[in-house]
């Protein structure tokens, strides 16, 4: 439960930046095309992986299936790490000055950086109504997947009468 907590917790904020850094690197006439193949290669994840993870669990066990999921996590980290893109395009927002320019401006780092994005994405969501609706409606969506997916396993061993070894 600890790594899937994690893992969707990174995602959260993986996915968006992945997205602002496509946009970043690909041409702009090229940028649908890119979009149409990370949307395919994420539905060919949810669709192949976890008949993959099954597979690959029963044949090797779990120490070696989740030894190379977190390998493939260590080799997509260090590919985005050795990645170079300029400042300027990855925030924009902290190079426009008043008169709007691309001066640059005295820039916060660290977790006072993140902390002043988190309280402006609030800040835009609570001010926006139809985001804000939205927001709670995925948040209900997403409380009610986790605690079907959680309680699930509860259901297969104690009313389907299933050993918990398959599952």
């Amino acid at each position: 439960y600890t790594s899937v907590l994690l893992i969707s917790a990174i995602s959260c904020f993986f996915n968006p930046a992945r997205s602002a850094v496509i946009q970043v690197i690909v041409s702009e006439e090229q940028q649908p095309q890119a979009a149409s193949i990370g949307q395919v290669t994420f539905a060919l994840a949810i669709i192949l992986g976890p008949a993959l993870a099954s597979t690959l669990y029963f044949l090797v066990g779990p120490v070696i299936a989740i030894s190379i999921n977190a390998a493939s996590y260590a080799i997509s980290a260090f590919c985005l790490w050795r990645m170079r893109v300029p400042t300027a395009d990855l925030l924009p927002s902290a190079f426009k000055s008043k008169t709007g320019t691309l001066e640059q401006e005295v820039e916060q780092s660290g977790i006072a950086a993140i902390l002043y994005e988190l309280r402006a994405g609030f800040g835009f969501v609570l001010k926006t109504r139809v985001l804000l609706v939205i927001t709670i409606l995925l948040l209900i969506a997403m409380l009610g997947g986790g605690a079907i997916n959680a309680l699930d396993l509860i259901f297969v061993t104690q009313r389907l009468h299933a050993s918990a070894k398959l599952y």
